[in-house]
Parts: structure tokens; sequence; C-alpha cells
């Protein structure tokens, strides 16, 4: 289960340049460019979702329930560096108001 969820973490970190450009105020000659970027986001989320589903039906796993965030964040960091994060960047990341987080 641990490779499963280094690939969410990696995909994420792989997809991130996409979101970050997709927020960025835009040009109106951009905005087509930006729509498209959000579009192929959005089928590839889609994608690794239905990757996993099928490999979670195959192996019979039932997924949990969502984490929240503090959780989450502390899984990432595990999975990724094997070390929990820093009170500081857990703050940080908490006080955060984007629904995007």
């Amino acid at each position: 289960m641990t490779g499963l969820r280094l690939l969410i973490a990696l995909s994420l970190l792989v997809m991130s340049p996409i979101f970050s450009a997709a927020q960025e105020a835009p040009t109106n000659l951009e905005v087509s460019e930006s729509e498209s970027k959000r579009e192929m986001s959005a089928a590839m989320t889609r994608r690794i979702d239905e990757l996993i589903r099928a490999q979670w039906q195959d192996a019979a796993v039932e997924p949990a329930a969502q984490a929240d965030d503090a959780e989450f964040m502390r899984r990432v960091y595990l999975d990724l560096t094997g070390v929990v994060p820093s009170v500081f960047e857990t703050r940080v990341f908490l006080k955060g108001e984007t629904a995007d987080k």
C-alpha cells in the first residue's frame, strides 16, 4: 500500500506546476491555454483515480475515510521524506485557507 501512496504523492508533485499555472491570472490571450491546462489536469486526475480504484478492486481493498488536513500532511511527509513535518511547517499549512491546499 505504501507504493500506492507514493504513486499518489508523486502524481501530485508532478501535477503541481499545472495547478500553479492554472491559478495565475490569465490575460485574454492566455484564457484558452489556461482552460486547456485545467481540462488536462482534470482528465489526468480522473485517470489516476480510475487506476487506483481498479487496483483497490483487484486487491479487495476498502479505501479508508478521507483524512483531514493534518493527517494528510503527516502521511505525505512520512511517505516522501521518512520524517514528520516540523511544527512550523504544520502550522503554516493548517493556517492556509485555500480549498486546494
